[in-house]
């Protein structure tokens, strides 16, 4: 099968190895690593299942040969920029939406050098790319068990102090973001920050589901968590009550008294905020089994 995870490992080794060989500042570099992220990228989706990697279209042929049915002619893989949504569904905790948006950008990159007259790559400087490609480099590394090494060679020790200094980057701007609402806050009249934390307070009861309350690490008021649902418990019956637990990923942070906004999962992180919260839904047995029945069996 050409869809084999080992088999796009070896081959995103191989490009990284072309990627080592130009000057650092040629345009083949960040074209070469971009083709390399890919293979990564597949190889990653694949390590979980081939039919993560074929594309739905084709009256589900695609399908069939990523559960090894032989087919005739090539059979049409995943456009990449799918397989990075479903890495990020795959992976939520590590490869987050900037990590994601981030490899739509160099593959769009990649796309433009080769399906048009520009030249994206000639100018393009290494601080515009090269830490955020190692540092997706290294979640997919993870995710198939290697590391950057296996991936780099003597490389990878540049790579891990680029994604090193990457984090620290990041890390000193969400606080410095912090500090500067909780100043601007603090610097309100204390009539007016009364009211903004009563409100917030007021607020907050009517969030719900994929909404919950925490604390402002700026001003202490109740700000708003938001995020996705990942995982759903089996019913639980209890005080006459079906309902199930959802799992919910945090992915955003919204306080309205001193206007601080914690835009993704990374920044959370930094800000020392929990990954997951949990929520209860109310259900019936019947639509948690038997949700997609149609008309049909409705009117039997």
């Amino acid at each position: 099968m050409v869809w084999d995870s080992e088999q796009y490992w070896r081959k995103a080794i191989q490009y990284a190895e072309m990627a080592s060989e130009p000057e650092r500042e040629a345009w083949e570099r960040p074209f070469w690593l971009s083709l390399a992220l890919e293979f990564l990228a597949r190889a990653s989706i694949t390590k979980v299942h081939p039919a993560l990697n074929a594309d739905p279209e084709g009256d589900g042929l695609n399908l069939l040969y990523a559960f090894g049915y032989e087919l005739k002619g090539q059979p049409k893989s995943l456009p990449i920029h799918a397989v990075f949504l479903r890495l990020q569904k795959i992976l939520p905790d590590t490869f987050t939406k900037p990590r994601r948006e981030f490899c739509d950008y160099f593959s769009n990159l990649r796309n433009q050098e080769l399906h048009t007259s520009e030249l994206p790559f000639e100018s393009l400087s290494e601080t515009k790319w090269l830490a955020r490609c190692y540092d997706v480099c290294e979640v997919l590394c993870n995710h198939l068990g290697k590391t950057l090494i296996d991936l780099f060679g003597e490389e990878a020790g540049s790579a891990g102090a680029l994604i090193r200094a990457l984090k620290a980057e990041k890390t000193s701007a969400v606080k410095s973001k912090i500090a500067a609402h909780e100043k601007v806050f603090d610097e309100k009249p204390e009539e007016e920050r009364e009211q903004l934390v009563l409100q917030q307070a007021t607020l907050s009861e009517g969030w719900f589901g994929t909404a919950t309350r925490i604390e402002c690490p700026a001003c202490e008021s109740w700000a708003r968590l938001l995020g996705t649902v990942e995982r759903v418990s089996k019913p639980i019956y209890d005080d006459g009550a079906l309902f199930v637990k959802n799992v919910v990923l945090a992915n955003r942070l919204e306080c309205k008294a001193c206007g601080l906004v914690l835009a993704d999962i990374d920044e959370l992180h930094i800000a020392e905020i929990g990954p997951h919260f949990e929520c209860e839904e109310v259900t019936e047995l019947h639509e948690y089994h038997e949700a997609d029945f149609g008309p049909e069996y409705d009117n039997m």
